[in-house]
C-alpha cells in the first residue's frame, strides 16, 4: 500500500516510461492509488491508477490469470 512506499523509492522509477498503480477497488484502495499516482506525477514521472473490474481485490485478478499464483 501507499503507506509502505518510501519517498526514496520514487527515483527508482525515473527511467520507466509510465507507471501504472493498481490498488484494491475499495475506498482505501482508491484513495491510496490516487495518493501514490500524485506522488509520481509531482516528481515528473507519468503515472495512472487502475482498479480491478468486477472484484474488489487485485489478488482476485491475479488468481484468474492462468498460471499465476498470488
Amino acid at each position: 500500500g501507499v503507506a509502505g512506499f518510501r519517498d526514496e523509492w520514487y527515483d527508482r522509477f525515473r527511467h520507466v516510461g509510465h507507471v501504472v498503480v493498481a490498488f484494491d477497488n475499495d475506498a482505501a484502495g482508491v484513495a491510496g492509488a490516487a495518493e501514490l499516482r500524485a506522488g509520481f506525477r509531482r516528481r515528473g514521472i507519468p503515472a495512472d491508477a487502475v482498479r480491478p473490474v468486477g472484484v474488489n481485490d487485485v489478488n482476485d485478478v491475479l488468481k484468474a490469470v492462468k498460471g499465476v499464483k498470488p
